[in-house]
């Protein structure tokens, strides 16, 4: 993490991003199960989802403090990839963000079966 991550309020990760922890994560599963493993961590930490749009494969969580974008991708019928977008609401980020994102895809390697980073085929 570099000096100025800790003033970003809003991260957003993607293939080829220069953190590595803000890099798109890839896992072979089918796309029900990526969700439902989403959504249950969402649950377990009592975050109010907003709204399920399985039509674009995006989920909308909101609190008070924070609003998240996770959208799950399919790339082919067995395997997923998983992107998220944070914002927190206060002047300066802090690491929350990135924080946020690290525990989101910490919770799905455990859950789902990790293939890689960055760009998978």
């Amino acid at each position: 993490m570099g000096f100025f991550d800790v003033l970003n309020k809003d991260v957003e990760t993607k293939d080829l991003h220069a953190n590595n922890t803000l890099r798109t994560h890839y896992y072979r599963a089918e796309y029900p199960k990526a969700k439902d493993t989403i959504l249950r961590y969402l649950s377990q930490n009592n975050y109010k989802v907003k709204n399920v749009d399985d039509t674009y494969g995006e989920i909308l969580v909101e609190t008070s403090k924070f609003y998240m974008v996770i959208s799950i991708r399919k790339m082919t019928v067995i395997q997923v990839s998983i992107d998220v977008k944070v914002t927190v609401f206060s002047l300066i980020g802090g690491y929350k963000p990135i924080k946020h994102v690290k525990e989101l895809y910490d919770y799905c390697d455990k859950q789902l079966t990790f293939v890689g980073v960055g760009l998978q085929p």
